[in-house]
């Protein structure tokens, strides 16, 4: 009990010394601060790896059009390891240490490797080598990602916050897009602007990694919310330990309750399968822009920001339009199964690949962005409210990790469908 009361004294100290009162009972909703914040922190989870992915005409050029699969497993391949570390030990350290001092931890460690790795990739030669930073580059977006995603679930119940994430995910191709632009790389095999490009989006990773810094030296909610979460556990924590005493039931106050992650599957599986078929024909599609049959150099890269613009515009649309039915949005995932089956079709054709694949990918991306933001937004509705505070956070954590398993799944569907077609 000593040891609990700690954690949240702890917690409490760091609110004062942040000049934030210790009431957490106030209305401490997010505001637009809070939402650009946390929007620039889902663009620094994937800026470094989005970078490396966009210049896959001059790694195509480099290493051939299989690298580019071979880059989005190296990518990728983390998120799942990652996903399950952070489900199994993620709330277990947040009740030794204090949920501020993880979560500032775990956003340090991501920024900081995501900007040293970034400015090394221009001074590493060969394929191997490539593969492997992007694979801590994918390491690091995965930490930070679900890092966000686990803050933003608790920090507001609204969908803002999960939207600002989920869209800062697929705004970051923005940054390489401007960079590649006045660097003069990217669009063929040429290495002019190479070293520049790298070194300028870790210049820009540095910019966000202070964004992150004052977002959580700065923000009342979120600083309020790690409070409250860690309340809650400790509210959990106490009446485990209380429940043989002498009080009766009648006049035990209303505690939280923390859900296993079988009692979270029962609840979210849903939200969870919906994600799964959602993406794995999006990362098969992903993956095979350099693969397209095309004599056009650039149509890669038209296809790889098509599908990023048409993502992040899906994403956006769900505030202006928000689901209301986890349901339908498994049956339109299933639904847009048929649309991907048309895009390999379309692209063994050949001739009629440039004007074809460009509209399928705009379709696949919009809908993509759309149904996996709208599943992080429902979920937490289908907790009752007494197992909210508790669990949101670990429910988060559930939904990351079917996100990463279908974000591998499709990639490795992508690499046999390399010795098929």
């Amino acid at each position: 009990m000593r040891e609990d009361s700690s954690l949240l004294k702890k917690d409490h100290n760091e609110l004062h010394r942040l000049g934030i009162s210790g009431d957490s009972s106030t209305s401490d909703d997010a505001t637009l601060f809070e939402v650009l914040l946390f929007l620039s922190g889902g663009m620094g989870a994937s800026l470094c790896y989005t970078a490396t992915l966009s210049s896959l005409v001059y790694f195509k050029e480099e290493y051939g059009a299989a690298s580019f699969v071979y880059l989005n497993l190296g990518v990728f391949f983390p998120l799942v390891p990652i996903a399950l570390m952070q489900a199994k030990w993620d709330h277990e350290y947040d009740k030794r240490i204090g949920s501020y001092t993880t979560f500032f931890f775990r956003g340090v460690v991501g920024f900081v490797v995501s900007v040293l790795v970034t400015a090394l990739i221009p001074f590493t030669h060969g394929l191997s080598v490539l593969v492997g930073l992007s694979t801590v580059l994918g390491a690091c977006g995965a930490v930070l990602q679900g890092t966000f995603n686990q803050m933003a679930s608790f920090v507001s119940f609204d969908s803002r916050l999960k939207a600002a994430v989920s869209s800062g995910l697929q705004a970051s191709a923005i940054v390489p897009f401007i960079v590649s632009y006045f660097t003069n790389f990217g669009s063929s095999g040429s290495d002019a602007g190479f070293k520049a490009f790298f070194v300028t989006i870790s210049c820009v990773e540095c910019v966000l990694f202070g964004l992150f810094l004052l977002l959580m030296y700065r923000s009342r909610p979120v600083a309020v919310a790690m409070l409250r979460r860690d309340s809650a556990i400790y509210t959990d924590l106490s009446s485990s330990k209380d429940e043989c005493n002498t009080i009766p039931q009648a006049e035990k106050p209303t505690t939280t309750v923390t859900l296993s992650y079988t009692e979270l599957w029962d609840i979210t599986s849903v939200c969870c399968v919906t994600i799964v078929v959602t993406l794995i024909p999006s990362f098969m599609v992903d993956a095979w822009f350099t693969k397209v049959k095309s004599d056009w150099i650039v149509l890669p890269q038209v296809l790889f920001y098509t599908r990023i613009a048409f993502d992040f515009s899906g994403r956006l649309a769900t505030l202006l339009l928000p689901p209301t039915s986890v349901k339908c949005l498994l049956t339109c995932a299933v639904l847009r199964v048929f649309i991907v089956i048309a895009f390999f079709v379309v692209s063994t054709m050949g001739s009629y690949s440039n004007q074809l694949t460009p509209p399928f990918v705009a379709v696949i991306g919009w809908a993509s962005g759309y149904l996996v933001t709208g599943c992080f937004q429902l979920a937490p509705d289908l907790l009752p409210d007494n197992q909210r505070d508790a669990s949101v956070t670990q429910q988060a954590s559930l939904l990351n990790t079917a996100f990463s398993v279908a974000a591998v799944g499709g990639l490795l569907s992508s690499f046999m469908l390399l010795f098929i077609l």
